[in-house]
């Protein structure tokens, strides 16, 4: 997956949008911090997304 995520979590990732949608996703070059820290919220949003049930 994106950044090593392989559970399905809601993230807003810079994305390149066609007439039929999504064209691609922006990769991103984060250093090990910027990482660290994603990889955080992400685990935050996937334990709300959880007790969402979605």
């Amino acid at each position: 997956g994106i950044h090593g995520f392989e559970d399905d979590i809601f993230l807003s990732l810079p994305t390149v949008l066609g007439s039929n949608g999504v064209n691609f996703i922006v990769r991103q070059n984060l250093t090990p911090k910027e990482l660290e820290q994603l990889r955080g919220s992400a685990t935050q949003l996937l334990e709300i997304q959880k007790t969402l049930k979605l």
